[in-house]
């Protein structure tokens, strides 16, 4: 009975001063990664759709004021993905870590690549279209269900088709010109 009542104090002290600190410090890892990848998904997300409203045409029969009104909104939108596609772009060396590859290289690039669609000289509306189109298949493939396997398969097809699309898409027109 003493050896058994000695044996599991051993144990127990063995546990809580070898291995539950390591264990405690992975567990922090692992939400740190998660709480990452959700605050890459979101942002990512709140890009393409604040898009959206960039895609939008006013009738042609729409008053001055509705006009000043919208031309306004539309700058103020267009601002918010800029801002947004900076913070990804900020915070690349962080979202680069949160995957393995070859999905790890896929957001460095698709991040480096909303980032030359910001700064090149497109048209809003061409960014637009391009920041949208990029980012749905993206989260599908970030944080679609991960037993759908076709869906992220052909997720991942689409982004690379996309990625080369805009490699080879001439950056004309004005810059941020609508």
């Amino acid at each position: 009975m003493i050896t058994a009542a000695t044996t599991a104090g051993l144990v127990t002290i063995a546990v809580e001063y070898a291995a539950k600190p390591r264990l405690e410090a992975r567990k922090d890892r692992i939400l740190e990664t998660l709480r990452n990848r959700r605050e890459l998904v979101a942002t990512a997300l709140s890009a393409a759709l604040t898009t959206e409203f960039l895609l939008h045409d006013l009738p042609a029969d729409a008053d001055r004021e509705l006009r000043d009104t919208f031309r306004a909104e539309r700058k103020r939108h267009y601002e918010r993905v800029q801002q947004q596609v900076q913070t990804l772009y900020d915070s690349i060396g962080k979202y680069g870590t949160l995957y393995r590859n070859p999905v790890r290289d896929l957001v460095i690039q698709y991040i480096m690549q909303m980032y030359g669609v910001i700064l090149s000289r497109r048209t809003q509306r061409r960014k637009a279209e391009i920041i949208k189109g990029l980012t749905a298949p993206m989260i599908v493939l970030l944080d679609g269900p991960k037993h759908k396997l076709v869906a992220r398969a052909v997720a991942l097809k689409e982004i690379r088709r996309l990625m080369d699309e805009i490699e080879n898409d001439p950056p004309s027109g004005e810059n941020g010109a609508t």
